[in-house]
């Protein structure tokens, strides 16, 4: 029903930031639609897209990229920046950030609100995109760029596509939890400005069954799919037990301050006493998220930064650990040791939207001590550790991309089955606020 179709991906966010789990949210997402016959374009009021991401997000099914190429002097700004920031020493790499992220909102106010928020260039390269093709479908990846659907409002009704927000997390929500901890969230979103903003997509895909309870009761119109990210499929789920040996703790993350702040705690309040109870385990941390502790020195723990080549890490890996405690949608560093085939250890937060998962190769702590009393009762049996990386690798079979991207295709064919029947548009018609 849908092989042959056209989707659009509209989009001015990072969707392909390498070593970040927004990149494996959007990468199986993409091969989900290609796997279903779509054919995927991206489009992006960027100025440029780095060349690793662009060669990424080609080889991994888009078809084609439009970019914002035009803007030159756009595009110099995050190249200079992005030098300037590789001088400066790990520990204060975040305050550069923070400094530079207000400097560039200065006079203009911080947060925005999102019902502010506008995308003036991506809802330009759309429109010029819109007025040679007709896709059948238009996906925003996050609600900041909602205002993109105003390209739509130039076309007839009759020609309008489908529009689709992948979600990721409850904004408001997630707004709340960053500012809670001293975070910038970029924006300011509540549930009263969440829900109509969302009742301009056709399709509200979320990321786990409890954001989508959440979503259906903000939103009026729209239908809500929960299309969970997919997992690498392991040939063998009773294959891959975890080596033999003193032990290793896999720890991967981009640099988000949840994600940090994580480590940090886990760092403190866990480490020691595991090292005490195991003391020739090692900690390795993969990922951006150890660009702040560069110049950190604790026993034990290794910082690679970011790792082509995740697979060969995992199999080298005892166990692997979710020390999050807010931020928002689904912990991808907890559903990808699971699908590697590796027990997970996880606070309550990086939990939610795994509840398959609990008791079958994913362990919750309520807090730091149980953590660690979990971490430890793994590390020292073995018996026990083979036994959870089988019900993990397992469990992670709910996770193979066949199985997730099915809810969101019949969700698509069904909101064209009643756009041809009816002959309606969106029911909000322009969607400008």
């Amino acid at each position: 029903m849908l092989n042959g179709k056209k989707l659009v991906v509209a989009t001015d966010s990072r969707v392909w930031s390498l070593g970040e789990g927004r990149n494996y949210r959007f990468r199986e997402l993409i091969l989900g639609f290609r796997s279903l016959g779509i054919s995927v374009d991206l489009v992006t009021g960027r100025p440029s897209i780095p060349t690793a991401e662009s060669e990424a997000m080609l080889s991994h099914g888009i078809r084609r990229i439009v970019t914002n190429s035009t803007n030159a002097a756009s595009r110099k700004r995050p190249a200079i920046r992005q030098r300037l920031s590789g001088l400066v020493p790990g520990r204060l790499r975040g305050v550069w950030r923070r400094m530079a992220r207000a400097s560039s909102s200065a006079g203009t106010g911080s947060p925005t609100r999102i019902t502010a928020h506008r995308t003036p260039e991506l809802l330009k390269i759309l429109s010029g995109y819109l007025r040679i093709e007709r896709p059948d479908y238009v996906m925003v990846p996050y609600l900041v760029n909602w205002d993109c659907l105003n390209a739509l409002s130039a076309l007839p009704e009759a020609d309008r596509p489908i529009t689709l927000i992948d979600t990721n997390d409850v904004l408001s929500d997630r707004c709340a939890a960053l500012a809670r901890h001293g975070a910038d969230p970029g924006v300011d979103c509540s549930r009263s400005e969440e829900g109509p903003l969302l009742d301009l997509f056709d399709i509200v895909i979320s990321i786990h069954d409890e954001d989508a309870s959440i979503f259906r009761s903000m939103v009026r119109s729209a239908a809500v799919v929960t299309c969970l990210p997919a997992g690498p499929v392991l040939a063998d789920p009773a294959a891959g037990v975890p080596p033999a040996g003193p032990g290793k703790i896999l720890y991967v993350a981009g640099d988000s301050p949840a994600n940090r702040d994580g480590l940090r705690e886990f760092l403190a309040h866990c480490w020691p006493e595991i090292r005490r109870k195991c003391p020739e385990v090692t900690c390795v941390i993969a990922g951006k998220v150890g660009t702040s502790f560069q110049d950190s020195r604790t026993e034990g723990v290794q910082f690679l930064g970011f790792v082509d080549d995740l697979g060969a890490l995992y199999r080298t890996s005892s166990l692997v650990i979710s020390p999050v405690n807010y931020g928002g949608g689904l912990k991808i560093k907890a559903l990808e040791g699971l699908a590697h085939g590796r027990p997970v250890v996880s606070t309550e937060h990086s939990a939610i939207g795994l509840s398959a998962a609990v008791g079958r190769g994913l362990t919750v702590a309520a807090n730091w001590p149980e953590f660690t009393a979990a971490v430890v009762a793994l590390l020292k049996s073995p018996e026990r550790l083979a036994e959870e990386a089988r019900a993990a690798a397992a469990t992670a079979q709910t996770f193979t991309p066949d199985r997730v991207i099915q809810p969101l295709a019949e969700a698509m064919v069904a909101a064209s089955a009643r756009r041809f029947l009816t002959g309606d548009g969106h029911p909000s018609g322009s969607p400008r606020r």
